[in-house]
């Protein structure tokens, strides 16, 4: 399972952070927040609502980011957390394929993307399609293992095309989603031989 390091501070039961109407007025006294805290003395309950809104964009990011597998960690490496984000935006505008781990019953979770590639390394012998939105495309792309043969059960709502056994061969199919939720057949199988 995917982490997400970035926490959203100051959010627990009692919590002590400023109203954001209190917050806004105490800055524009001071003439803040342009020229952030001057001297003086910073209140808790001042600096925890900074800290509060400031930790806010990144936790709903890292949490994103995780909805689509993917670690968001503090680690120092501000090029693996763009990666990461990068490629949970993609996979989200249904720009990469989310690649779907292999077992006899897998799950295809349209909150992590609407593009979808499994390996078969066995028989799926029962699938399930969740969170389908209304209008979606979906695509699927079930590829054979080296050894071919394998079998796929799709989700029940889905009408896929028989698969090609062939081994390393892949089968392509998509699909449109009414406005009311009705998976429709959209397009032939396509096969890309091995």
């Amino acid at each position: 399972m995917a982490t997400n390091d970035f926490v959203y501070f100051c959010i627990g039961s009692g919590f002590n952070a400023d109203s954001q109407a209190t917050y806004l007025a105490a800055l524009a006294a001071l003439g803040y927040p342009s020229t952030g805290f001057n001297t003086g003395t910073a209140f808790a309950n001042q600096l925890n609502k900074v800290w509060r809104q400031g930790t806010a964009g990144s936790a709903v990011m890292g949490e994103f980011v995780k909805q689509f597998g993917l670690d968001f960690l503090d680690a120092g490496s501000l090029s693996t957390l763009l990666a990461n984000f990068n490629t949970a935006v993609k996979q989200a505008a249904g720009q990469t394929a989310q690649v779907v781990t292999f077992s006899a019953t897998p799950v295809f979770d349209c909150s992590k993307g609407l593009k979808f590639e499994i390996t078969l390394t066995g028989n799926v012998t029962s699938s399930t399609l969740t969170n389908v939105p209304n209008g979606a495309s979906l695509t699927f792309m079930i590829k054979q293992d080296g050894t071919g043969g394998r079998t796929f059960v799709p989700p029940g709502s889905l009408p896929i095309d028989t698969i090609d056994p062939t081994a390393n061969a892949a089968s392509i199919q998509s699909f449109e989603v009414s406005s009311t939720g009705v998976i429709r057949y959209a397009t032939p199988m396509m096969v890309n031989p091995a």
